[in-house]
């Protein structure tokens, strides 16, 4: 259950994996719009449709907060952010398991790197909500002093570094990828 909400929490914000491949092989046994459509295509259709969610849940947000407390903690940078992170983790997977499967290798590190990249976006932006909070609270006005971009950078930056050793070091196949593209790396 738990596993299930962060992937549909991940999906929604773009920085979770893509399921093109699982997507492409349903509309293939299915015979639907997408059958025998090449994966780059697939894989545009999914982020044009994620996207789309993604809009719907800023739109909710700004209206749950109004537009001033919107502005104030500048969100359609972090949101902006969101959406770049989710093209970096796309744009990974797709050069990682769809342009080089043919050739019957995959690059998963290059894959862990964009995705390791994206995901470090996440915890840097709880670090930076968490200084703007504290200056909120103590009624000091929001992004003085530069501590909320330097949290932030330092949050980042550390865990794009783990991100980068973890791409070097790990070996296995990385997981929650979908189960046929999974089937399809261990075969290779």
């Amino acid at each position: 259950m738990v596993l299930n909400t962060l992937f549909f929490i991940g999906y929604v914000l773009l920085v979770g994996p893509p399921r093109a491949v699982e997507i492409s092989n349903y509309a293939n046994d299915a015979g639907d719009e997408l059958r025998g459509k090449p994966i780059w295509v697939v894989i545009l259709t999914e982020f044009v449709f994620r996207s789309g969610i993604f809009l719907i849940f800023a739109a909710s947000i700004e209206s749950l907060l109004g537009d001033q407390r919107y502005e104030q903690y500048q969100l359609d940078l972090f949101l902006g952010s969101l959406i770049f992170a989710g093209l970096i983790h796309t744009f990974s997977y797709y050069a990682s398991y769809c342009l080089t499967y043919s050739s019957g290798h995959s690059l998963s590190r290059v894959y862990r790197l964009g995705r390791n990249f994206a995901y470090a976006i996440l915890p840097a932006f709880m670090a930076a909500g968490v200084v703007l909070t504290w200056q909120d609270i103590n009624d000091i006005e929001l992004f003085s002093g530069g501590y909320t971009e330097r949290v932030f950078f330092v949050t980042w930056s550390s865990f794009v570094i783990l991100g980068l050793f973890e791409a070097l070091l790990m070996k296995r196949i990385p997981t929650g990828l979908g189960e046929i593209l999974l089937k399809r790396l261990n075969r290779a």
